[in-house]
């Protein structure tokens, strides 16, 4: 391919020849369209705004003025600005040719409608075939939100409408779609729950499964049959699954009570350390809320005492709210004895008491045997196992802050801490 060369605001070809341009008001990009005629290259006299909103890509031709194809270009950018404007009412003003012209690849819309003449043929049942295509719908939806940098809006409780997500393009369906799908879904947070990440790999498999049902070798074969032209779709077979599975368990029993048992030494050489451990460990805590935890967080209401882990200052609680956590007044007595901040529990400016300290406390636990990814997040799950045996998998769902009480009662239903542990929480070591 001929080398482009750069000029200001425009690119050239070597023998002088303009063939893209930016648009002064919205510098938005302008182009003649490249082809191949007897083994040259040679540029349309059409110049040419190709615009994208949400996976929905249109070329809109300018005419063969560049002038008066730069205006027309910034007016259609700032039409296309507007939020309430549409792609389809861009193409109706601006190319309503465009709309009149067969597509040569179906939408999400038109592949539904043949698939759904297929189920009884292809051998799917009603309900199967439906989850299929609700799995997609839902991995489109969760793509375009991840990609806006967004919250994937609710349905909970009311009826989905497809329509809005029916008019995208299956070309859409590449590799990158998968890989920006398992990204949104498992997210990047290091402070995530070692369940909420199981979880979220086993409902992503789970969709991206039923999703790839749809182009199945024999729903392929009968797409073609029935005039559908079908994009090239490898590239959406081709990212692997996670295959997680619910595998989970408790450090070993005598692992466990090591950890305890060195616990005093660890107050008497680390006291921030110590202090973590009990906030994670007796609390429930996330890292991150024990990094941030005041010493005003804790009242007392009718006669039990609770951490109200809430937003301040910069602190976010995890799933964007805040809980109340119970905790024993043994463990307030010992922390309180141990003050030293007026503010913070844990003693320190913010990298001590997010990053550094967990650190230690890390390190001390894997040289007692916690040799495993996160070991502070250990100290997490024998608080829900410990709450879960001795009040209730709602107890402990609500005020440790899973997102999902499924979440909880996938890995804490059937309660793996040995009764033998239970003092540690219930009196002072």
């Amino acid at each position: 391919m001929t080398e482009l060369i750069k000029d200001g605001e425009t690119w050239k070809t070597p023998d002088g020849r303009i063939v893209r341009r930016r648009t002064k008001k919205l510098r938005l990009i302008i182009a003649r369209q490249r082809y191949i005629y007897k083994g040259k290259a040679g540029y349309a006299r059409i110049w040419q705004l190709r615009k994208m909103i949400n996976g929905v890509s249109v070329v809109f031709p300018l005419g063969a003025d560049v002038t008066e194809a730069a205006k027309l270009a910034d007016e259609i950018g700032a039409f296309l600005t507007v939020p309430t404007n549409t792609m389809e009412e861009a193409q109706r003003r601006y190319n309503p040719r465009s709309l009149n012209r067969p597509a040569r690849f179906p939408t999400i819309g038109e592949l539904f409608a043949v698939h759904k003449r297929g189920w009884k043929t292809l051998g799917i049942s009603d309900a199967s075939a439906l989850g299929y295509q609700t799995a997609l719908i839902y991995m489109i939806r969760r793509v375009e939100a991840y990609r806006a940098n967004k919250q994937i809006e609710s349905q909970s409780g009311k009826a989905l409408d497809w329509t809005p997500w029916l008019g995208r393009p299956t070309t859409m369906l590449t590799a990158r779609f998968v890989l920006d799908f398992k990204a949104a879904m498992t997210g990047d947070d290091e402070d995530m729950d070692e369940e909420e990440i199981l979880t979220a790999k086993i409902s992503c498999d789970s969709y991206l499964r039923r999703s790839r049902a749809v182009f199945s070798g024999e729903a392929l074969k009968y797409f073609k049959h029935h005039g559908l032209i079908m994009p090239e779709i490898e590239g959406f077979f081709e990212p692997s699954f996670f295959g997680a599975k619910k595998y989970f368990e408790l450090l070993p029993l005598a692992i466990v009570e090591g950890i305890f048992g060195a616990l005093p030494a660890l107050a008497e050489t680390d006291r921030n350390a110590w202090r973590a451990f009990m906030l994670c460990c007796h609390l429930g805590m996330r890292k991150g809320e024990a990094g941030a935890a005041h010493w005003d967080w804790v009242e007392e209401v009718d006669g039990s005492l609770r951490m109200n882990i809430r937003t301040k200052g910069d602190f976010n609680p995890k799933h964007g709210h805040g809980r109340r956590t119970e905790f024993e007044r043994w463990v307030w007595e010992v922390l309180s004895d141990s003050r030293e901040d007026l503010q913070y529990i844990l003693t320190g400016d913010a990298t001590e008491r997010t990053e550094s300290v967990f650190n230690r406390l890390n390190l001390w636990l894997r040289g007692l045997g916690a040799a495993v990814g996160k070991p502070t997040h250990e100290l997490r799950k024998l608080w829900f196992s410990y709450t879960v045996k001795t009040k209730s998998l709602a107890i402990a769902s609500r005020q440790g802050g899973h997102r999902d009480p499924k979440i909880t009662a996938s890995y804490y239903a059937d309660n793996m801490m040995p009764a033998s542990l239970l003092r540690h929480w219930q009196k002072p070591a």
